[in-house]
């Protein structure tokens, strides 16, 4: 073993040869893991299963006003809806409540507040979520579910030291400060260097790149396979995450074929060319890269050694 992390190697040795018996409970441990891909998760699914309906008109601007829907609506009389998302009129004045009135399969009514102008463009409505979602999404939020699960990291740590009796100079909260220095010192730099990393992949879009190998590709008659998984490894390289390389990738291409309808192949293969594009290589400008090498006690170049290449 090496020395990582801010750990001695006879530490290391100390932790492995615990017995079971004096290792903190199970659940306690993998919770600070399992808590925020649970709470993140469900808040995903929920709102990707939640009903959203397109509204084509609205024929009135005050009162009572009648809207239509494209296909069927699932609202019955009573319902309280949100409507949002106008594009066109006065689309500011709604994002609000709205108690409806059930009138057919595709039609329902709805008073309109004093003031609201409802002549209105394309809008989007969907049940109101009570009080219950909006904490759910609260805590759901990924800073919120992070926050928490360092939370209970820390708790579950503090425990351990009680439990195990060990000795603390200057009390439990000066212990515990003096054992997180390492792991923030560490985390730290992987923030930095990530977020770094995302502002120059912002300036990339920005600078009008894609636009210009979409030029250089139609001009030269580049096979798009090719082009897709090469602009994408440039972008992943230049900037280090897989994440933005692959969505920049994604929007290049979308412009350059887009349907797919003229490609002698199936779109899939373009697919497939910018997602091997996007993990090219983790180097130093990427998160994981320093993951592995501060965690491991590798070096820099051991590190581009065995995780780069």
């Amino acid at each position: 073993m090496r020395e990582a992390a801010g750990a001695s190697t006879s530490e290391l040795r100390t932790i492995v040869d615990k017995k079971d018996s004096e290792l903190p409970n199970l659940f306690l441990s993998a919770l600070p893991i399992a808590l925020p891909v649970v709470l993140i998760s469900l808040v995903s699914i929920l709102n990707l299963v939640a009903t959203t309906v397109p509204v084509t008109s609205i024929t009135e601007s005050s009162g009572t006003a009648t809207a239509t829907t494209t296909n069927p609506h699932p609202f019955k009389t009573g319902d309280k809806l949100n409507i949002s998302g106008a594009t066109g009129g006065n689309a500011g004045n709604y994002n609000a409540d709205f108690t409806i009135t059930r009138t057919g399969n595709n039609t329902f009514t709805f008073s309109i507040p004093s003031g609201t102008n409802a002549a209105a463009g394309t809008l989007l409505i969907s049940k109101t979520r009570g009080a219950w979602f909006r904490y759910l999404e609260f805590f759901g939020s990924p800073n919120i579910a992070m926050l928490l699960a360092a939370l209970l990291a820390i708790y579950t740590l503090a425990a351990q030291m009680i439990r195990e009796s060990r000795p603390m100079e200057g009390g439990l909260m000066s212990t515990l400060a003096k054992a997180l220095e390492d792991p923030l010192q560490t985390a730290g730099v992987i923030i930095l260097i990530t977020g770094a990393g995302g502002a120059f992949g912002g300036m990339i879009r920005l600078a009008g790149i894609g636009e210009t190998i979409e030029a250089l590709a139609k001009s030269y008659g580049i096979s798009y396979i090719l082009l897709a998984w090469g602009a994408t490894a440039i972008i992943r390289i230049a900037q280090g995450s897989a994440t933005v390389a692959m969505i920049t990738g994604v929007g290049l291409m979308s412009a350059i074929i887009g349907d797919g309808a003229a490609l002698p192949y199936h779109k899939f293969y373009i697919f497939l060319a910018i997602g091997f594009g996007s993990i090219t290589l983790s180097w130093m400008n990427d998160s994981g890269f320093w993951v592995v090498q501060r965690l491991s006690g590798f070096t820099e170049k051991e590190t581009l050694k065995t995780w780069s290449v």
